[in-house]
């Protein structure tokens, strides 16, 4: 059986999306701050 690239797997994604967010707030703050009502949004969305 071929395994998946790991761009697949689906906690993969999660651990990319969490270090890019931890890095869009360290070295742009301004951009992590503006994008606030997007994350609000997605938890409102499932919330």
């Amino acid at each position: 059986m071929k395994r998946k690239p790991f761009y697949r797997i689906l906690y993969a994604q999660v651990i990319a999306a969490i270090f890019a967010g931890v890095l869009l707030g360290h070295f742009l703050p301004g951009e992590g701050i503006a994008m606030k009502p997007l994350g609000d949004a997605f938890i409102n969305w499932f919330a």
